[in-house]
């Protein structure tokens, strides 16, 4: 008897990923269901419960909830020693008052652990009233160096099955003004270029592997300091409450992300359908 594989995607999230479920079921030939009960693996989109399916995902569990929150992504970086602008994680408003007015020199960001977007990010400085802003904000804080450019731009690679593909740029239209975070949700543009140096993909690769989705998919998001460096600022994936962009507007790399992550299913069923016998 064949695997049991479907897409997976229960209520009330499945309402965030819109059509994408359909999408992959016609590329897999993969059912969509909101059942793991007699499922052997599968594509883990919308998911409410707070235990993990009883069947196997590509996207490992605790790596989709790695991608959720800042806070677990800071913590894997940390210990696998990504590349990225100085990020701590502090338990009260005094630690970030005490780290603003040591450095007072430097920019930081407080980011809201949970989104994605740039939703949430504030950049703050000793002057900032933190009663009202961060009353309710989850702990522990996530506070990251702002890195400054001339021109505001991050970077975008996409993983799956093992191999990164399809490097992005964005940025904000010359008529508009640059906002500090530059997000495709508030305005920003995305482009495909070439991959812009072997240190942004060994930067981009570090990052995946440190939150397990080089093997499975993914994408990560950086920038490049003024001294070179690439610096890793985030990771995202198909899963749980989030989901990696397919920009309408690059039709071509929407087709890519799709038939490589096809691909990488493909691949990952035959080698479970190989060791179930």
């Amino acid at each position: 008897m064949g695997l049991h594989a479907a897409i997976l995607n229960q209520e009330p999230e499945s309402v965030l990923f819109g059509n994408l479920p359909e999408q992959m079921s016609a590329l897999t030939g993969w059912p969509v269901t909101t059942q793991d009960s007699n499922l052997d693996i599968a594509y883990l989109m919308g998911w409410a419960k707070r235990t993990p399916p009883r069947c196997r995902s590509f996207v490992p569990y605790q790596a989709l909830l790695t991608a959720l929150d800042k806070r677990s992504q800071a913590r894997a970086f940390a210990l696998a020693r990504v590349p990225v602008p100085e990020t701590v994680l502090l338990h009260s408003e005094d630690e970030l008052r005490h780290l603003l007015r040591a450095a007072p020199e430097r920019r930081w960001a407080l980011k809201w652990p949970l989104g994605c977007g740039g939703l949430g990010h504030r950049l703050v400085t000793t002057a900032t009233d933190f009663g009202p802003l961060t009353a309710l904000w989850p702990r522990p804080l996530v506070v990251q160096e702002y890195i400054a450019t001339s021109e505001p731009v991050v970077y975008r690679v996409h993983a799956a099955g093992g191999d990164l593909f399809s490097w992005t740029s964005r940025r904000y239209p010359s008529f508009m003004p640059a906002l500090p975070w530059v997000s495709v949700a508030l305005g920003a543009e995305q482009r495909q270029i070439d991959c812009p140096s072997e240190s942004a993909q060994a930067a981009a690769a570090a990052a995946l592997r440190a939150t397990s989705l080089l093997d499975s998919f993914g994408c990560v998001d950086l920038l490049q300091a003024s001294d070179g460096k690439w610096l890793v600022l985030e990771v995202n994936t198909d899963g749980i409450a989030s989901f990696v962009l397919r920009d309408p507007r690059l039709p071509d790399l929407s087709d890519e992300i799709n038939l490589r992550l096809r691909d990488a299913l493909t691949h990952w069923a035959a080698l479970n359908r190989r060791t179930s016998k």
